[in-house]
C-alpha cells in the first residue's frame, strides 16, 4: 500500500487537471517566461501546477520536509502565483529554524534564516505590503540572529516599517526597534537626543493605537475583531510599560529643545 503523504489526494489531481485545461501546455508559452521575476506560472505551465498540487497536501499534514522538496520549485520558478507561497514558506522555514535552534545546530539555523529573508525580499518583490513584511522580516531577525554588527540594519528595517505604515506597526515590533535603539546607543553608535526622539515615536505610536483600538472594540459586534483588537490593546499594554522601564534613568534629566521637554516629563513621571 502507498502511504497517503506521498501522494497526491484525487481532489488535488482534479484540481490540477482543470487549470491546465485552461492554460497553454508548452514551455514557454507565454503563461510566464524565465525572464519574469514574479511569473505566475513559469515556462511549464503543468509542472508548475502538479508542484503546487503537491506541496499544498504535504502542507496540510505539516509534512514540510516533502512539502519543501516541492515548494522550491514554486518560489525559483513561479513565485507570483500566489501570495501563499511566501507565507506558507515562512512558516515551514520558521518551524526548521526553531528545530535548529534547539538542536543547537548554528549552521542549519543560519541557512534557514538566510532562506527566510529570502522569502520575504522576495515576497516584497512580488506582492508589495513593504511595511508590513520589513516589520515581519526585522523581528525574525531579533528573535533568531542579533549580530552586533546587524543592529543597525534591523533597526532601519523596523523604523521604515514603522514610518510607512505606524497605524499597523505591531507592539513587538516596536519593543524590539527601541531595544536595538537602546543597545546602539549603549555603544555611542546613536545619540542621547536620537534614543529619546525614538522613545517619543514608539510611545506616541503606542498611545495613537490604543485610543483607536479602544474604540474599535467598542462599536465592534463581530466576535473575531473583538478578539483582535483586545489581542493588539493587551499587547500594547504590556509593551509600552517595559519601553518606558528600558528607557535609561540618566537621560531623563539631559537637556532637550523645548519640543521635546514636556513629553520627556510625562515620560519621568512613569518610571
Amino acid at each position: 500500500m502507498i502511504s497517503k503523504r506521498h501522494t497526491m489526494s484525487g481532489f488535488g489531481l482534479a484540481l490540477a487537471f482543470a487549470l491546465a485545461l485552461s492554460l497553454p501546455t508548452t514551455a514557454g508559452s507565454g503563461v510566464g517566461s524565465e525572464g519574469d521575476a514574479c511569473s505566475k506560472y513559469g515556462s511549464d505551465s503543468l509542472k508548475t501546477l502538479e508542484k503546487i498540487s503537491l506541496y499544498a497536501e504535504f502542507y496540510k499534514q505539516k509534512n514540510y520536509d516533502d512539502a519543501l522538496v516541492h515548494w522550491k520549485y514554486i518560489f525559483e520558478n513561479a513565485p507570483g502565483n500566489s501570495k501563499n507561497t511566501f507565507i506558507r514558506g515562512a512558516k515551514m522555514y520558521s518551524t526548521k529554524i526553531k528545530e535548529a535552534k534547539k538542536a543547537e545546530n548554528d549552521s542549519a539555523l543560519q541557512v534557514y534564516l538566510d532562506t527566510l529573508i529570502m522569502i520575504y525580499d522576495k515576497r516584497m518583490e512580488c506582492f508589495g505590503q513593504r511595511a508590513y513584511v520589513l516589520g515581519t522580516k526585522a523581528y525574525d531577525l531579533y528573535k533568531y540572529r542579533r549580530n552586533k554588527e546587524d543592529y543597525g540594519t534591523i533597526r532601519g528595517y523596523l523604523g521604515e516599517s514603522l514610518q510607512e505604515d505606524p497605524k499597523n506597526f505591531k507592539s513587538p515590533w516596536a519593543y524590539s526597534y527601541f531595544w536595538f535603539s537602546r543597545s546602539l546607543w549603549k555603544v555611542d553608535s546613536i545619540s542621547d537626543d536620537q534614543l529619546l526622539d525614538d522613545f517619543d515615536l514608539v510611545m506616541s505610536t503606542g498611545r495613537k493605537q490604543l485610543t483607536d483600538l479602544e474604540a474599535a472594540l467598542a462599536a465592534a459586534t463581530d466576535e473575531r475583531k473583538r478578539k483582535s483588537y483586545q489581542a493588539k490593546l493587551d499587547g500594547w499594554n504590556s509593551m509600552l510599560p517595559k519601553m518606558e522601564q528600558m528607557l535609561p534613568r540618566e537621560l531623563l534629566t539631559c537637556d532637550r529643545s523645548e519640543e521635546h521637554t514636556s513629553e520627556l516629563q510625562s515620560h519621568s513621571d512613569l518610571v
